[in-house]
């Protein structure tokens, strides 16, 4: 069985290096807002997990949620290097910009 022919036509898609920067800087902004968004998150829950056991008044219940006091600082942990993360990009990416 032969192989079909190569294509004669050449794409469409002609981009210039500047909108392929442009395009990159947008991919890196989504990214960047997304891991503060992580962070924000994570940070709360890692709070709000800190925080419950001062909330609950059964004892059974409140014994559980003091013992994941650890998984809470792991978020809050967490949380917080996601943070520093983003701050961290943000600044790189200004002192590209400017």
């Amino acid at each position: 069985m032969p192989l079909p022919k190569a294509p004669t036509l050449r794409p469409n898609k002609v981009k210039s290096r500047q909108t392929d920067m442009e395009a990159d800087a947008q991919a890196q902004n989504q990214a960047n807002s997304v891991l503060l968004f992580k962070g924000i998150f994570y940070a709360l829950i890692g709070i709000s997990v800190l925080l419950a056991p001062g909330f609950i008044t059964s004892p059974k219940w409140h014994d559980i949620a003091a013992k994941a006091s650890l998984a809470g600082w792991f978020a809050v942990v967490l949380g917080v290097a996601f943070g520093l993360l983003s701050l961290k990009r943000s600044l790189a990416a200004l002192r590209r910009k400017g």
